[in-house]
């Protein structure tokens, strides 16, 4: 029959070493195991807002993204292109490096690599301020400046329109001794980070890494920005 109580574990057999043993409770056990998870659970911690920068520039050339997401449409000719879904990334590019991030194994489109960014959202005042917060949350990295437009390219998904505009930015530098700034990823979010060299990203290798793309324009992109320079 179940019981609603813990048991006590049971006294081992009294041997003549054996002397003021007390039983465990499975309550201090399962007490111990809590604070464990706690520990595992707040191992990583990402302030939920973004550190101002102090002197953020955006080239004058970039204000058509100067606008809330919900605003914002293509220009083809006179038609204005309606976009269902609007994702916002940013590329990083320090001593010839581009920063790569490889998507977490139980996310969509598992272990691939990628720039960081992700999807617009409403609180963002605009485009740009959407792939400078998605910078920060994916990679821990502050932008400073917002230099140009790299690419930009469609998908359909289920009948609607998704769009990906990415912009090369500067970032503020916090040295870790090698030139490149130091990269705070969420295991939530990615398995892993590397600083590639344009060779790495045409051979799709880097430090003994295979790098198999989210998507070939996405690799395009990353090779477009080093053009850039």
């Amino acid at each position: 029959m179940k019981s609603n109580h813990l048991h006590k574990l049971q006294h081992p057999p009294k041997s003549a070493n054996a002397t003021n043993f007390k039983p465990i409770s499975l309550n201090l056990i399962h007490f111990n195991l809590l604070l464990l998870s706690i520990d595992l659970r707040i191992d990583y911690t990402m302030p939920s807002t973004i550190p101002a920068s102090t002197n953020l520039t955006i080239a004058a050339h970039l204000q058509p993204y100067q606008v809330p997401p919900a605003n914002y449409f293509d220009i083809d000719g006179s038609n204005k292109i309606p976009i269902s879904r609007l994702v916002a990334s940013a590329v990083v590019i320090r001593s010839k490096r581009v920063l790569l991030l490889q998507r977490a194994a139980h996310s969509f489109q598992p272990l691939l690599w990628e720039l960081p960014g992700g999807r617009c959202e409403s609180r963002d005042d605009s485009v740009i301020a959407s792939a400078v917060r998605e910078l920060w949350e994916e990679s821990g990295l502050v932008a400073n400046n917002v230099v140009d437009v790299v690419g930009k390219y469609e998908w359909l998904d289920h009948g609607e329109v998704w769009k990906k505009i990415t912009f090369l930015m500067d970032v503020e530098h916090d040295d870790q001794g090698n030139g490149l700034p130091r990269v705070s990823i969420d295991p939530k979010e990615q398995k892993s980070f590397i600083w590639a060299t344009e060779e790495d990203v045409i051979a799709n290798q880097c430090d003994g890494i295979f790098l198999s793309w989210t998507s070939d324009e996405q690799k395009q992109t990353v090779l477009g920005a080093f053009e850039l320079l």
